[in-house]
């Protein structure tokens, strides 16, 4: 028996409504520091001498803010720029190097968790004012419970991600004798 359970459909509605505002805070807030990270990034890349980027370094600040292009252009901006980081053999060939699976799945889990996470509240919704029966509440924080770790691992993936590519922007960044890269870099990685 569910029913003395779980809470009743108004407060299903009002977890999920805080959880998924909390997605979106979660979601805004990686995209503002995401962008400068690779804003930042792109413009080293640049710097370093690598040529023929695609997407210029505003793009990855800008590509998480505009409809649809949300969708794509953030992985564009992250491989290539991954791509230009990492050293290569001469500043042509930087599009040769290779991404690890883990850019995919951050990407995929990144899309797929807040889906995932959100298909509990709209359920809630086209039942407001009507009774959910316990079967499909319980279904609606099967899928809550789903989206979370998703979210979580895209954010481990990701995390590895930026590490990745600041480790591999430290070495030249240091033979330059940039601000704030004085002494070792392999001290800090």
């Amino acid at each position: 028996e569910l029913a003395g359970f779980l809470p009743s459909s108004r407060d299903s509605f009002d977890i999920l409504l805080l959880s998924w505002f909390t997605c979106l805070a979660i979601q805004v807030a990686q995209a503002v520091v995401t962008g400068l990270f690779l804003a930042r990034a792109g413009r080293n890349t640049r710097a370093f001498g690598m040529t023929g980027q695609t997407w210029a370094p505003g793009w990855g600040i800008a590509s998480w803010f505009i409809p649809s292009a949300y969708l794509v252009i953030p992985l564009l901006v992250v491989r290539e720029t991954w791509k230009a980081s990492l050293p290569s053999r001469d500043q042509a060939a930087w599009r040769q190097n290779s991404l690890p699976a883990y850019v995919g799945w951050w990407w995929g889990l990144w899309l797929g968790g807040p889906f995932v996470a959100l298909m509990p509240f709209f359920i809630a919704i086209f039942n407001i004012g009507n009774s959910i029966p316990p079967a499909l509440v319980a279904v609606q924080y099967v899928l809550l419970g789903l989206g979370a770790p998703c979210i979580a691992v895209a954010c481990y993936c990701f995390i590895k991600i930026l590490r990745t590519i600041a480790t591999a922007e430290a070495k030249p960044a240091a033979e330059r004798g940039w601000p704030g890269t004085e002494g070792d870099y392999r001290k800090r990685t």
